[in-house]
């Protein structure tokens, strides 16, 4: 029979186990506290009045440029997407008719300047209206918030930060 080789097993002392235990409750302590004080420290950062805490995406991936293109065409219609970015941003996206699928993109906001959320403007045939003040705006969004839109491997994307 082969007797092990290397130094003999050395075994802890009660003293020296639980020594290892208040060493590793120590551990998980400071961990726990420090944790528990960075999460603080953020929520106060991001809570402050005039935090700039973005915690979505300035850009929006609408999808695939010719599917949309021949919904908006099929339709007639552009497309809404609502509640965008923490329930601040509706937007209507559409296409200019006669263009490539990859070029002439349209993100408008889909409600007057200063205009309440419960009065998002409807689609006319020719351009948007404000249904409670009966105002009108051309179909190019003139007068209106319009955002910087743009085409990536046939992705349409809205970035919401590039206003034009």
């Amino acid at each position: 029979m082969n007797a092990a080789s290397g130094p003999p097993l050395r075994l802890y002392t009660r003293r020296e186990r639980q020594q290892r235990r208040r060493v590793r409750a120590l551990i998980v302590l400071v961990l726990a506290s420090f944790s528990v004080i960075l999460t603080v420290v953020a929520l106060y950062v991001v809570t402050r009045p005039n935090a700039d805490a973005n915690l979505g995406s300035d850009t929006f991936r609408v999808g695939s440029a010719e599917t949309l293109e021949r919904r908006i065409r099929a339709d007639q219609y552009p497309l809404l997407f609502q509640d965008l970015r923490d329930k601040s941003i509706d937007i209507f996206v559409d296409h200019q008719k006669g263009k490539p699928f990859y070029e002439s993109w349209r993100a408008i906001e889909a409600h007057a300047p200063n205009a309440p959320r419960t009065c998002t403007l409807s689609w006319n045939g020719a351009g948007y209206t404000d249904p409670c003040t009966g105002a009108t705006y051309p179909s190019n969004g003139e007068g209106l918030r319009r955002f910087q839109t743009y085409v990536v491997k046939g992705v349409v994307y809205v970035n919401f930060r590039k206003t034009i």
